[in-house]
C-alpha cells in the first residue's frame, strides 16, 4: 500500500464523500451524521498515507444515477481538465452504483486522465488489469445490493398503496391534501381543499353564465392573488388540468401508473402493474362531479358527457349535502334478492344517496330526494306573488358558493389592485420625466397620460366595489322577483319533460348551488321517508331568461 503511495507521488487529490439512502435510514435510527463520520475517517486515513493536499467534495444524493448529482458531475469536469490525479472515497460505491452507461462514462474519464482511486485498503489504477477487475467486482456487488434494496422498497410501497395509503414515489402530496402521519392516508387540508372545490365548480358550472376553461380559471386565480402550488403568481394551465383529472380528489389512490423510459419521458405501465384503490381516503370532490369534470376535460368544447366511461350523471349530481356532516352525498346502487310471485329468486336495484362519513346514518332513497326537490319547486310556484317575494328575499344567496370564495380573498384582491395602481402611477411619473427631457412631444405625452389615467380609473372602480362588497343580500327589485318566478316555473316544466338525467342536472344546477338533506324518519314499503330540505338558491335565479330550451 505504502509502496503504491511512493510510486504514484500524488500532487492533488479530490476527497469525495456522499450520503446514500442507506445512510439516511441509519441516521434516522441512530441520529449520527454519516457525512461527518466519512470525513473524519477519510481524513485520518489520508493522513496515515502522508496525503495532506486534498479538496473535499460533499454531496447528499442517491448513487443510482449521476444525472442528479451536481457535485460529482462538477468534479468529473475538473478531473477531465487535469486538475486532480486521484480521487479518494471510503468505498467504490460512493462513486456510483447505478446505470451501466454511468459506469462506462466514469471509467472512460478515469482511464483517459490516468486517475487513481484511493479507497479504504487499496489504490486502484483502472489502466491495470487486476485493479480494473477488483473495481468491476466491487461495483457489481454494490449494484446487486442496490437492486435488492430497491426491490424491497418498491414491494413495500406497492403493499401500502394497495392498502389505500399514500406513497409519493417521487411525487409531492396532492395539493389540497396532507398526510396523516399515523395512518399514512390523505386527509383534506381545509383551506386548500376549498380552492380545489372552487376550481371544480368553476370548471363544470362556470360563473355568471360564462364557461370557464383552464386559461380562464388561471386568470381568475391570478386576479384573486392566490399563489400556485409552487408559489408562482400564475397557475400553469397544465397544473389545473392535472387537478381536474386526478382521481385522488374523489377519494381514490392511483399508484405505479407510469415509468420513465428516457430522461424526462414517461409511458404508461402495463395494466397488470398498475394499482388503483377506490374510496381510499376522504374525497374533496363528489365522485359524480369529478366524473363530470373529467368528461369535460376530454372534450372541453363539448360538455355533454357523451360516452362517459364511468357512469351516467344523475339529476342530483354535485348538489346534495348531508345535514349531519356537511359533506356531499353520492348515488349508490346496490342489488338485493327477493322471491317473485312465482317463487323464483330475482335481483332488484336499490338506489340511495349515501354519505361517505363512516357511521353516518343519513342514507336515503334517491327517488325520495328527487321527488322532494321537485316538490320544493312546486311549493314555491304555489305561493302567491307576495308570499313568493318574501320567501325569495329570505332564502336567496346573492353571493353563491363561488362568490363567497371571492369574498374570502377580498383583501388579496384589494392589495393586488393597489400594487397595480402604484405601477401605473410610476409609469405616469416616468412619462412626465420623458416629457421634461424632450423625449415625448406634447401630443405623445398627453396621449400616454390619458391611457394611464384610464387604467387607474378602471382599477379604482373595481377597488371601490370590493371595498363595499359584503355577504349581505342586496334588495331585490320587482323585476328580479318576476324573473325568479319565471325561471323556477320554466325549470320545473322543463324538468318534468326532460328526457336525460344530464339535462335534469343542468336545470337544477342553474338555480341551486346546494341542497342540504336531513332524514327525519325512515320510510317503509310504499311510504316515503320524512325529509328536511334546505335548498340554497343561486343569485342568478333573478336574471332574465336564465334557462334556454
Amino acid at each position: 500500500m505504502y509502496d503504491k503511495i511512493n510510486k504514484y507521488n500524488f500532487k492533488k487529490v479530490a476527497l469525495y464523500i456522499r450520503r446514500s439512502r442507506a445512510d439516511e435510514e441509519r441516521e434516522k435510527r441512530t441520529g449520527e451524521d454519516t457525512l461527518v463520520g466519512q470525513l473524519m475517517y477519510m481524513e485520518k486515513y489520508l493522513s496515515n498515507l502522508g496525503i495532506t493536499d486534498y479538496d473535499v467534495y460533499k454531496e447528499v444524493a442517491s448513487g443510482a444515477s449521476i444525472e442528479n448529482r451536481k457535485v460529482f458531475k462538477g468534479l468529473l469536469k475538473l478531473i477531465d481538465q487535469g486538475v486532480y490525479d486521484a480521487i479518494a472515497v471510503k468505498e467504490t460505491s460512493r462513486i456510483t452504483r447505478g446505470a451501466y452507461q454511468d459506469l462506462a462514462d466514469i471509467e472512460r474519464i478515469f482511464k483517459k486522465n490516468r486517475i487513481k482511486i484511493i479507497v479504504d485498503g487499496d489504490i486502484l489504477d483502472l489502466n491495470e488489469y487486476q485493479a480494473a477487475f477488483t473495481y468491476d467486482m466491487q461495483l457489481f456487488m454494490s449494484r446487486a445490493e442496490l437492486k435488492q434494496y430497491t426491490n424491497r422498497v418498491t414491494s413495500a410501497k406497492k403493499t401500502f398503496a394497495m392498502m389505500g395509503k399514500w406513497m409519493p414515489g417521487g411525487n409531492a402530496v396532492p395539493y389540497g391534501y396532507k398526510v396523516d402521519e399515523k395512518s399514512r392516508k390523505l386527509v383534506p387540508d381545509e383551506e386548500k381543499a376549498e380552492l380545489i372545490k372552487f376550481i371544480y365548480h368553476t370548471y363544470v358550472y362556470g360563473k355568471d353564465g360564462k364557461e370557464y376553461g383552464y386559461r380562464a380559471i388561471s386568470n381568475e386565480l391570478f386576479r384573486l392573488g392566490i399563489k400556485s402550488p409552487r408559489g408562482s403568481d400564475r397557475w400553469d394551465q397544465s397544473v389545473i388540468k392535472k387537478i381536474l383529472t386526478n382521481p385522488v380528489y374523489k377519494g381514490d389512490v392511483r399508484y405505479n401508473y407510469t415509468e420513465e423510459v428516457e430522461k424526462g419521458k414517461k409511458q404508461l405501465r402495463p395494466e397488470e402493474e398498475r394499482i388503483y384503490v377506490e374510496n381510499a381516503h376522504e374525497p374533496i370532490i363528489d365522485p359524480e362531479l369529478w366524473e363530470k369534470a373529467f368528461e369535460k376535460s376530454k372534450n372541453p368544447r363539448n360538455n355533454k358527457h357523451k360516452g362517459n366511461p364511468f357512469k351516467e350523471v344523475s339529476p342530483l349530481t354535485g348538489l346534495i349535502v348531508c345535514a349531519n356532516c356537511e359533506k356531499h352525498m353520492f348515488k349508490s346502487t346496490q342489488y338485493k334478492q327477493r322471491k317473485n310471485e312465482h317463487g323464483e329468486i330475482e335481483r332488484y336495484p336499490v338506489v340511495q344517496l349515501r354519505c361517505r362519513t363512516l357511521g353516518c346514518k343519513n342514507d336515503v332513497k334517491y327517488e325520495a330526494v328527487e321527488d322532494a326537490v321537485v316538490g320544493y319547486l312546486k311549493f314555491m310556484l304555489a305561493l302567491d306573488r307576495s308570499e313568493f317575494a318574501n320567501y325569495i328575499h329570505n332564502i336567496i344567496r346573492v353571493e353563491n358558493r363561488l362568490d363567497e370564495f371571492h369574498l374570502q380573498h377580498k383583501e388579496a384582491q384589494i392589495e393586488r389592485i393597489g400594487k397595480e395602481i402604484e405601477k401605473w402611477n410610476k409609469r405616469l411619473k416616468v412619462a412626465k420625466e420623458m416629457r421634461e427631457d424632450g423625449e415625448y412631444t406634447r401630443e405623445e405625452f398627453l396621449e400616454r397620460k390619458k391611457e394611464i389615467e384610464e387604467e387607474i380609473r378602471e382599477l379604482r372602480v373595481i377597488e371601490q366595489k370590493l371595498l363595499h362588497a359584503d355577504e349581505t343580500a342586496v334588495g331585490l327589485t320587482e323585476e328580479d322577483i318576476d324573473n325568479a318566478r319565471e325561471n323556477i316555473e320554466v325549470i320545473h316544466d322543463y324538468y318534468l319533460r326532460a328526457k336525460s338525467n344530464e339535462r335534469k342536472n343542468e336545470l337544477l344546477s342553474a338555480i341551486f348551488y346546494e341542497i342540504v338533506v336531513k332524514k327525519i324518519k325512515s320510510g317503509y314499503g310504499s311510504k316515503p321517508p320524512e325529509l328536511e330540505l334546505r335548498c340554497k338558491l343561486k343569485e342568478v335565479v333573478r336574471l332574465k331568461n336564465l334557462v334556454s330550451a
